[in-house]
């Protein structure tokens, strides 16, 4: 029988995240972040992150949910559904997860 290795794990405003993409994300000079998805749970945490460094944050989600409206009264910009005007035009970095199609006009 095989084993998988657990990463370590903790917790960062209220969401589990892996130290190993925390450490990716801490290299992260960016103040201007735009999330395609931003209701995940995933990249949400990126969000959340980049906001508590008082970074402005911008991003989209198919439909609004509760995480999105979080980072809404956060300070994030949230757009309901995927479109390229979303984007801001001076955004230093990208955050998507591999659910995100490439076609997605956000990417």
């Amino acid at each position: 029988m095989g084993s998988l290795p657990l990463a370590p794990f903790f917790f960062f405003n209220e969401v589990m995240i892996s130290l190993s993409i925390m450490n990716d994300l801490l290299k992260l000079k960016a103040e201007k972040v735009h999330i395609v998805g931003a209701g995940g749970i995933g990249v949400s945490a990126a969000a959340k992150y980049f906001l508590c460094r008082g970074a402005r944050v911008s991003g989209s989600d198919l439909s609004l949910s509760e995480v999105s409206r979080l980072l809404s009264k956060r300070g994030a910009q949230i757009f309901e559904g995927h479109r390229a005007e979303n984007l801001p035009a001076d955004t230093e970095l990208v955050i998507y997860s591999p659910a995100v199609p490439a076609r997605n006009p956000e990417r």
